[in-house]
C-alpha cells in the first residue's frame, strides 16, 4: 500500500509542474484532499478504485450537508418533511449505498467463482477474508452483513481521507513559515530515504523529526476539534455527577492549547516537545488525543501516519515552499478542522 501512495504523489507533483515552473501559489488544502481521496480509493478497493473514488466523492457532498445542517438550529423532527433537502439527503445516502452494495457484491462473487482464491491486497479485500474465517460457532455470530461492510467501508473514507488530508494541509502551512524545520526534516529525508527513489515503509521508521513535526501539527490543529462520548454509568467528575445517558462533549483543541498542560508556549510551534514521545511531552497523560484514545480511537490512525510519512518525504525530496503572503487565517470546522481559505503555497524545484 505504501508503494501506491508514494507513486500516487509523485503524479500529483508532476501535474504541479506548470505552476511550479510559472511560480504560482498551489492551494495545498485542494490538492490534498484529492491526492488522499485517489489514495483511500485505491488502498481500499484496489481495481475497483474508480467506482469507489465516485461514491467517496458524493460521500464528501453528504458530509458538507451534514456540517451545514449541524451549524444551524433545527426544529426537532424536521428532517422528517419533504424539503429539497431532505431529499437531497435521502437521494444522497441511497446512492452511496447501492454504489458500495455493488463493489462488495461484485468482489465477493468474483472470490467464488475463483474458489476461495483472493485479492487481499487492499483494505476491502482484507476485511471480507477476515469475515470470511469463521474458526468456530460463536464467531459465526459475530461476521458482518452486507450492511455493516457497507458501513465499514464508510468508514475508510472519512478515517482514512480526512484525518490525513487534514494533516498535510496544515503540516505544509507550518513548514512553510517554519523554513528552518523544513530544513531539518529535508536533511533526515536524505538520509533515511534517499534523493531520488521512492521512500519505503521501512525508510519510513527512520523519520523521528518528521514524526515530531506531525505530533505538534495534530496538537495544534487536530482534525477532530470536539468528541462526544455517552456516559454508559453514573460518573462523578470532582464534584459533578453525570448520569448515564449524558452525552459529553471533550473539547479536544482547547486541551491541545491549554497552557496548564503544555506549558506557556501551548499555542507556539515547538515540536522539540515530542523529541521524547508522545507520553513525555505532555503533563497529563491523556490530554493529546488527535485520534481519540482507547477501543473506540480512529481506526484511520497508523494508516493516516503512514500516509502523510509518505507524501511529506516524496514531496521533501524534490521541492523546497514557503507560504504565500497571500493566505488568510481562518480555520473553520466543516465536521473536520479546515482552513477557510486555502493553504497557498509556492514551491521551487530542487536542483
Amino acid at each position: 500500500m505504501a508503494s501506491i501512495m508514494g507513486e500516487l504523489t509523485v503524479k500529483v507533483i508532476e501535474k504541479w509542474g506548470s505552476d511550479v515552473k510559472a511560480r504560482r501559489a498551489i492551494d495545498v488544502n485542494g490538492e490534498f484532499r484529492e491526492l488522499s481521496a485517489d489514495i483511500i480509493a485505491h488502498t481500499a478497493f484496489g481495481s475497483s478504485f474508480e467506482e469507489g473514488k465516485a461514491i467517496f466523492e458524493l460521500q464528501q457532498k453528504q458530509q458538507e450537508l451534514l456540517s451545514k445542517i449541524l451549524s444551524r438550529f433545527n426544529v426537532p423532527g424536521s428532517k422528517y418533511l419533504p424539503t429539497s433537502e431532505n431529499e437531497y439527503r435521502k437521494k444522497l445516502k441511497k446512492t452511496i449505498n447501492e454504489g458500495l452494495s455493488q463493489i462488495v457484491k461484485k468482489r465477493i462473487g468474483l472470490t467464488e467463482v475463483a474458489n476461495g482464491d483472493r485479492n487481499d491486497n487492499d483494505l476491502l479485500g482484507l476485511m471480507l477474508a477476515a469475515n470470511s474465517e469463521v474458526l468456530d460457532e460463536r464467531e459465526k455470530i459475530l461476521r458482518m452483513g452486507l450492511d455493516e461492510l457497507i458501513e465499514e467501508c464508510k468508514t475508510f473514507f472519512f478515517a482514512g481521507h480526512e484525518t490525513t488530508a487534514t494533516l498535510l494541509t496544515f503540516m505544509f502551512l507550518l513548514l512553510g513559515t517554519h523554513l528552518e524545520w523544513q530544513e531539518r526534516l529535508r536533511d533526515e529525508v536524505y538520509e533515511a530515504c534517499g534523493k531520488a527513489q521512492l521512500p519505503t515503509v521501512d525508510s519510513l521508521n527512520y523519520l523521528k523529526l518528521v514524526g515530531m513535526v506531525m505530533n505538534e501539527t495534530l496538537r495544534l490543529y487536530p482534525p477532530a476539534v470536539m468528541l462526544r462520548r455517552e456516559a454508559t454509568t453514573d460518573i462523578k467528575l470532582g464534584d459533578t455527577l453525570i448520569p448515564a445517558g449524558t452525552v459529553v462533549g471533550l473539547p479536544i483543541l482547547a486541551w491541545h492549547q491549554d497552557e496548564q498542560y503544555w506549558g506557556v508556549d501551548a499555542k507556539d510551534f515547538h515540536p522539540e516537545r515530542f523529541e521524547e514521545g508522545i507520553a513525555k511531552a505532555c503533563k497529563v497523560p491523556g490530554a493529546y488525543l488527535p485520534f481519540s484514545l482507547g477501543p473506540r480511537n480512529c481506526i484511520g490512525q497508523q494508516f493516516a501516519y503512514i500516509e502523510a510519512k509518505m507524501v511529506v518525504a516524496t514531496i521533501l525530496q524534490r521541492y523546497r515552499f514557503r507560504l504565500s503572503p497571500e493566505y488568510v487565517h481562518s480555520p473553520i470546522t466543516v465536521l473536520t478542522l479546515r482552513p477557510q481559505f486555502g493553504v497557498p503555497i509556492y514551491f521551487e524545484e530542487l536542483v
